[in-house]
């Protein structure tokens, strides 16, 4: 059982474009490398299954273990992508996966390690959905989405690294569950995720807990200097020391990058203080922000923040109370409670248009990665244990005028789910005990985002789905 990992896990599901001739290709453990890669007679690797699909096609895996698997460099590979993905209902296992190949995307998959790096060829348009992995490597990658799942757990290393030459460009993680980076030893000073060099970094609506010394860590060696980096709608606790004991900082930008140049942090929640030690400071802002400001940075531009300590710009607002007000940290519930001094306190401008929970914000948005209104929706569990696993597998099914049709797999939690839940914008749609729902009376031409968590008998529910699918429907 996949418990502490999965009970904070996004599920998300992702609209790829497609092509008239796109065709199935199938994967079995006990396939043939020699077969024709058809239903009744599947290939056994990845290596083969991406190298036999076509711009467009979908590679179904049938449940079981595979062992580690490569995808490798194809010369000329454009989009649309070839997919990965797990048959409905079944669980696939990989030991370590290596991604050298371009425009693919594997999902629902429970590799022990990843590794995205083809050396000295760039590596573009991967895509990992809803993957549970121990680890992860990146390294010379563009327009990586990393989008729901988990990492974790990983003893004296980093869960995420993101290695400094080449330089990556364009990474995105987005409702992903970043947690159990531990350091045990006293010469190791790890992360959840350590990036270097970065040329745009998108972190969001992302959980970090249980991390080594920091949530996330931004550096420079040897590549191109970091910029262009989007930090938003995330929860960073306290993190942890090698002898257990608390951490001071929740995340850092090393002083090693000299100038942090265009980054922006916007509503996120931090437990713990932020370490800004570049030495230089150019279009950089804090904006929404819930926590603890102990000093301010030169340079950098303050808004709308709730700060327990001080306050760093002029429309901030020192709360010294303000982390009495979240529902439970202890159960990783950072939602806000009635009262609250950061309710309507984010700036009304310049805040994302959902929160961490997928509830639409308005024009008088809270601070920190929750909305109050649209995160009493969805009451977590009291804990981890407690909670079914979020649903995997997502996917599209129909699209119409008016609806949006969706299928899922089958969860296999042990605590019994009894059905599931569907929320369109962050509000309840509807609910099932299958595994497929039609969205109904929606607008034509309208994007709209769809979450799902599963329900057990004793009327717990997986933890919200911090990023969700959006998709569109047909036109007027």
């Amino acid at each position: 059982m996949f418990r502490a990992v999965l009970s904070a896990t996004a599920a998300i599901f992702v609209v790829l474009p497609g092509s008239a001739a796109a065709a199935t290709r199938y994967l079995s453990p006990s396939g043939n490398d020699s077969a024709a890669c058809t239903a009744a007679a599947p290939c056994k690797t990845f290596d083969r299954g991406y190298r036999v699909a076509a711009a467009g096609d979908i590679v179904e895996m049938a449940g079981g273990s595979y062992g580690s698997q490569s995808i490798p460099t194809v010369a000329g590979r454009a989009a649309p992508v070839v997919q990965f993905r797990a048959a409905t209902g079944a669980t696939v296992t990989l030991g370590t996966l290596s991604v050298r190949g371009s425009q693919v995307t594997i999902r629902d998959v429970r590799p022990t390690y990843v590794n995205v790096d083809a050396g000295s060829t760039q590596a573009t348009g991967v895509t990992l959905a809803n993957v549970i992995t121990g680890g992860l490597w990146v390294n010379n990658v563009r327009d990586l989405r990393v989008q729901g799942g988990s990492i974790g757990p990983r003893n004296n290393d980093a869960t995420v690294k993101i290695g400094s030459a080449p330089s990556s460009v364009n990474v995105t993680f987005d409702g992903v569950d970043f947690h159990d980076s531990t350091a045990t030893d006293s010469a190791v000073h790890t992360e959840c995720v350590w990036a270097g060099d970065v040329q745009g970094l998108t972190i969001r609506n992302s959980m970090f807990r249980n991390c080594a010394y920091f949530g996330l860590f931004v550096t420079h060696l040897s590549g191109t200097p970091p910029k262009n980096h989007v930090i938003e709608n995330n929860v960073f606790e306290t993190t942890k020391q090698w002898n257990g004991q608390n951490a001071p900082y929740s995340m850092m930008v090393a002083e090693h990058v000299r100038t942090m140049d265009t980054f922006t942090f916007r509503n996120n929640t931090f437990e713990t203080e932020v370490a800004l030690g570049s030495a230089s400071v150019v279009n950089t802002k804090m904006v929404g922000n819930i926590g603890i400001a102990a000093s301010c940075k030169s340079g950098v531009t303050y808004s709308y923040n709730v700060w327990t300590q001080r306050t760093c710009g002029s429309t901030d607002r020192q709360a010294s109370n303000v982390k009495s007000y979240f529902q439970n940290p202890a159960a990783h519930d950072w939602r806000l409670k009635a009262g609250s001094p950061a309710i309507d306190r984010a700036s009304p401008t310049d805040y994302p248009a959902t929160d961490r929970a997928g509830a639409s914000r308005n024009g008088l948005p809270d601070a920190g990665a929750y909305e109050y209104a649209g995160g009493t929706t969805t009451p977590p569990p009291s804990s981890d244990t407690q909670a079914p696993s979020v649903p995997q597998g997502m996917a599209w099914t129909t699209t119409t005028k008016t609806s949006l049709g969706l299928r899922w797999n089958a969860s296999t939690d042990n605590v019994g789910v009894t059905g599931y839940r569907l929320y369109r914008n962050g509000t309840l749609a509807g609910t099932t005990t299958g595994t497929t729902y039609t969205v109904s009376g929606l607008t034509c031409g309208t994007s709209y985002t769809i979450g799902l968590t599963a329900v057990d008998a004793a009327g717990n529910e997986s933890y919200r789905p911090e990023a969700m699918g959006t998709a569109r429907t047909s036109a007027c």
